[in-house]
């Protein structure tokens, strides 16, 4: 390293370069010379020097600090130095989402459900912890260098459980404010459901959802209109994404999907669809996951007559890819990335296998009692899932 007299100092950290700056402050990269590691290092500004914003820091760091997620931007250390307050926390290497819209970057459709799903996958940890972000937007999604989604800035979440008084102010970022932050009402996971639903909008058209020439004209539109219909400015859209987007818009948050985990599942189903089974030409890696709720319920409601014959034929499949994976593979060119959507193959049979491999395996996981009873009574799953929610 070079000489370390040139950086200021707060405490440890030796402040290398301003990486950022918003309400609450400057992040720098910083070099924590006791742990010998860079991170992002989050100053609350002189001009927010008061006690309510000392109390948001305060916030930030204890409600991003309990959360321990892959796709969430990890709490390293708080505290106060030379009577600067501040956060160390992970320093992702990569761009904000922001940037890739900004530069209209043609990304496949599947490689941008791919970036929407990881942010879900995020929300949804910490939804079932309690924890709400309120700012979701471009901005404070970072795509690191390898790839993976890292959401960022939790600077105005609230825990949901905490006694907290509001000053009545609207906190968050116009654009992507649900109606109900405006309106200051009660703050939801759906909340966050809304600003995700804006960002698909906008990763999708490169338009904002909601426009106006001042912030009281975004605050207008936001609770008074519907965006302009997807497949109106992107026909190649799938009708089903479109209700997805749609239905994550609505003004009113009960209408909404009710959290997270509710708008990733029907995402993944239509990723699903998207990938199809044509991308199973080399070496299969079978990895099981979650059974998406959508699944479940065409399973419990679909007719007793399907459920037999379905269920084989899944059966059979998982048998075939169980010996395709195990069996050394014939095929000499690898896929690439840029065949696959820009995701790799492990990464779409995440999102392919599971909905097809896990509802042959629901009646081994649900093993008890009142699993086989409802799965008694249901019916059976319809056939090719992914597919019929596309034709809808």
């Amino acid at each position: 390293m070079a000489e370390t007299e040139q950086y200021r100092r707060v405490g440890k950290f030796e402040l290398h370069e301003p990486i950022g700056e918003g309400a609450m402050g400057e992040v720098w990269r910083a070099y924590d010379s006791v742990i010998r590691r860079y991170v992002a290092l989050k100053l609350l500004s002189r001009a927010g020097r008061s006690a309510d914003a000392r109390e948001r820091l305060l916030r930030e760091a204890r409600a991003a600090g309990a959360l321990q997620h892959p796709n969430i931007v990890t709490i390293y250390d708080l505290g106060e130095a030379d009577g600067q307050l501040f956060i160390a926390m992970e320093l992702v290497d990569g761009r904000d989402l922001s940037t890739l819209i900004a530069l209209r970057e043609p990304l496949p459709l599947e490689r941008k459900l791919d970036l929407v799903i990881e942010v879900l996958q995020g929300l949804s940890y910490a939804h079932e912890r309690g924890v709400i972000h309120r700012d979701i937007k471009p901005s404070n999604v970072r795509i690191a260098s390898d790839g993976s989604i890292k959401i960022m800035d939790f600077g105005i979440a609230r825990l949901q459980s905490a006694d907290v008084t509001g000053s009545g102010a609207i906190v968050g970022t116009p654009t992507y404010m649900a109606p109900e932050q405006i309106t200051n009402g009660a703050i939801t996971p759906a909340t966050d459901v809304f600003a995700v639903g804006c960002l698909l909008y906008e990763l999708l058209t490169y338009r904002k959802p909601f426009g106006g020439e001042t912030v009281h004209g975004v605050l207008y539109q936001v609770l008074t209109t519907d965006p302009k219909p997807l497949r109106t400015t992107v026909p190649s859209i799938p009708a089903a994404l479109e209700r997805v987007v749609s239905k994550a818009l609505i003004k009113v948050p009960e209408e909404r999907y009710e959290t997270a985990r509710q708008m990733q599942s029907a995402l993944f189903a239509i990723r699903a669809a998207l990938s199809g089974a044509s991308d199973t030409t080399q070496r299969l890696s079978l990895r099981w996951s979650p059974i998406p709720s959508a699944v479940l319920r065409l399973v419990t409601h679909a007719p007793l007559k399907w459920r037999a014959a379905v269920l084989t034929t899944l059966m059979v499949t998982a048998l075939v890819l169980l010996y395709v994976s195990r069996s050394p593979s014939p095929v000499a060119a690898p896929i690439g990335d840029a065949q696959l959507g820009g995701a790799s193959l492990d990464q779409l049979l995440g999102y392919a296998l599971p909905a097809t491999l896990n509802g042959a395996l629901v009646a081994q996981r649900d093993s008890t009692l009142a699993a086989r009873e409802r799965a008694r009574r249901a019916g059976a799953m319809k056939n090719n899932v992914p597919s019929l929610i596309l034709a809808e």
